[in-house]
């Protein structure tokens, strides 16, 4: 072959490579509305008939063209068909945040009936990145920011990748904590890499009464209050996971002290918000009155408290105001200054109280709000000390006692004075019926003296019996005596001693403590 020939096939061969290149590079045309929305039809279909890997990009398509609440759904249910319960989950979730109510029936059932299945080790990830960016883990496409809320992830390794109109960036391999909320920072870096900087979040409980609420109501409250933590770069517990941990308890548990602190532990979280709303004039009605309390698990106190009157909101008002309220809240809860109180003394085990709370047993130390206190030590049987107590920045205050015998006459209970009454007289008959058989016992029958040391109808024998009942009277008069005359029982404090400031100036200073 010549030359010129070699020559000219490679340049042949070079347009051709070049138009090939061209062509590649050539966007698809974009879909049209009536596009996406049948490709949402037909992603759903896919799922439905398990052909997964249609149903995926389909609903990608769909997603990527128009965003609307029906192609999440369609992502969430070609997830679900999929296997990857916690992506659907998410999927769901946001769908739901998005639509409200006007979701349909056969979707909402779906969906609770999914959620309701949900077990296992999950966690809630807030995130930061460039707003407009398509959102992907471990390469599946969950959602363009700004998310309007958390992501339910499974607590494993993940990668997170965000694209941009300059680039597709992806994060290292990220371990998600279990049952955990964490908010993650996406940036754009160099060479198709994003800077991932992941936290954990402190966490709260929600306790939201009355159980009268709406669903919708409910949800919007959920929302308004996980919204107005997050600004504060705190979370809430997750309501499915809130729920799993409510199972085998009473239903008052965030009502009593011991219990809501138990589900707090084995939740991570730090504080219990109580929050109640009241004042609709029938339950579809906005509430028109909020009362909002902070519980701090590690003092054992209320932490903070706010009343949120709205009349005659809209349910957008008085979510707005509900939101400013929780962070006012919370962050005078967060600021509020710590130290030590501990207390000791005698007997081990009384109990200890601040206010009308309990919130420990002697010996006790544990971290307190600073300032005065009123502290009540108490036991059954002993009587009460009362002492006032002023808690010191970064330092421990300690209350010694001494708890002393309660010997006043203490009142017995209704039961006691009738069942000792009762058994009192019953004693003294069997006493008086044991006694006459004595005094009868080798008497005549007829009641004539015996002729010749014989008695016509012959003698009585009563001597085993008379003394058997003796016996039996004398127990039971000395039981029912005891049953009236032994002091009663006491539930509670007795009585009360007072005292001024008896504990001992502040000692052993816990820094790191107090700035928790």
């Amino acid at each position: 072959m010549s030359g010129v020939s070699v020559f000219r096939l490679l340049v042949i061969t070079g347009l051709l490579f070049a138009g090939v290149d061209c062509l590649a590079q050539q966007k698809a045309p974009p879909l049209s509305t009536e596009q996406a929305r049948r490709l949402v039809i037909e992603g759903m279909n896919a799922a439905q008939n398990g052909r997964l890997a249609d149903a995926r990009l389909m609903c990608e398509q769909a997603f990527r063209a128009i965003m609307s609440p029906d192609a999440i759904y369609c992502l969430g249910r070609a997830a679900q068909a999929g296997g990857r319960v916690a992506q659907s989950a998410d999927l769901f979730r946001r769908y739901l945040d998005l639509v409200g109510d006007q979701a349909d029936e056969a979707s909402k059932k779906t969906i609770t009936e999914h959620l309701a299945k949900l077990s296992g080790a999950y966690s809630e990830v807030r995130l930061t990145a460039p707003d407009g960016a398509w959102l992907l883990v471990d390469q599946e496409l969950v959602g363009h920011t700004p998310l309007p809320g958390p992501m339910l992830l499974k607590a494993d390794s993940h990668r997170f990748t965000i694209e941009l109109p300059t680039g597709r960036f992806s994060s290292d391999t990220l371990v998600i904590p279990e049952a955990r909320s964490a908010q993650l920072n996406l940036t754009p870096a160099t060479n198709g890499a994003a800077i991932a900087v992941m936290s954990l979040s402190p966490l709260s409980l929600l306790a939201l009464s009355p159980p009268s609420l709406t669903k919708s109501m409910r949800d919007s409250i959920w929302r308004t209050v996980g919204h107005a933590l997050a600004k504060e770069q705190a979370a809430l517990v997750a309501e499915e996971r809130l729920h799993m941990l409510l199972q085998d308890q009473s239903a008052d548990c965030l009502n009593q002290a011991m219990c809501q602190e138990s589900i707090a532990e084995k939740a991570g979280a730090r504080s219990v918000i109580h929050l109640q709303a009241t004042g609709g004039k029938d339950e579809k009605q906005t509430p028109s009155f909020f009362s909002v309390q902070i519980y701090d698990i590690a003092t054992g106190q209320e932490a903070a408290h706010v009343e949120i009157p709205c009349n005659a909101c809209s349910t957008a008002m008085a979510m707005s105001q509900l939101g400013e309220g929780v962070r006012h809240v919370i962050a005078e809860a967060n600021n509020r200054p710590r130290g030590m109180l501990a207390v000791t003394g005698k007997p081990a085990g009384a109990r200890v109280l601040l206010g009308r709370t309990e919130v420990g047993r002697v010996p006790m130390e544990r971290l307190s709000f600073v300032g005065k206190h009123s502290v009540t030590i108490e036991q059954a049987g002993f009587q009460s000390h009362l002492q006032e107590t002023e808690v010191v920045l970064a330092q421990t205050t300690t209350v010694q006692v001494s708890l002393k015998p309660d010997t006043r006459n203490r009142k017995r209970p209704l039961w006691r004075l009738f069942i000792g009454s009762v058994v009192l007289a019953g004693g003294v008959a069997t006493l008086g019926t044991g006694i006459s058989g004595l005094i009868v016992d080798n008497q005549c029958k007829d009641g004539l003296p015996p002729v010749n040391q014989l008695c016509a109808d012959g003698y009585y024998n009563t001597a085993a019996i008379g003394g058997g009942l003796v016996g039996a009277g004398l127990a039971l008069s000395v039981g029912g005596t005891l049953l009236l005359a032994w002091p009663g029982s006491t539930s509670g404090p007795a009585s009360r001693t007072n005292s001024g400031d008896l504990s001992r100036p502040p000692s052993s200073n816990h820094p790191s403590q107090a700035s928790e």
